[in-house]
């Protein structure tokens, strides 16, 4: 159990320094920083604040309800907001898979040492600061 997840993590690791080899590649033939005028304007105001070229912040947000899920390292994270049409949305909820993984430890810890349970643990890579609510 262990040692699979280890060997995932290992594949990761390599396929990540793989991602990071192929866009510095791409900056050696691309250099310069992104440029606020060359970003589509339904990314936020029409200029860039000042101070924070390439960044565009938006004043108010549209009425509604959004949903996304987003795959990171440890696994599928969501949000959820409900806007009324402000500058701050009125709820936002944050799903973290870190959490999720950490509650489930009651069910994939049962049979084990305690002595087993920092490998264990480890191997879930459980990062405190996501899981505290």
């Amino acid at each position: 159990m262990v040692t699979g997840r280890y060997l995932v993590r290992m594949e990761e690791m390599r396929q990540s320094v793989r991602i990071l080899r192929q866009v510095l590649d791409w900056l050696d033939h691309n250099p310069g920083p992104v440029m606020a005028e060359n970003l589509p304007r339904w990314l936020g105001a029409p200029y860039a604040p000042i101070g924070r070229e390439g960044y565009l912040l938006k004043r108010a947000y549209p009425k509604g309800v959004g949903f996304a899920a987003i795959e990171e390292p440890h696994g599928e994270a969501a949000v959820y907001v409900v806007n009324e049409g402000g500058e701050h949305p009125y709820r936002v909820k944050f799903r973290s898979p870190v959490y999720v993984n950490l509650s489930a430890a009651r069910k994939y810890l049962v049979g084990y040492h305690v002595a087993d349970i920092p490998p264990i643990m480890g191997s879930v890579d459980v990062c405190v600061g996501e899981s505290d609510r």
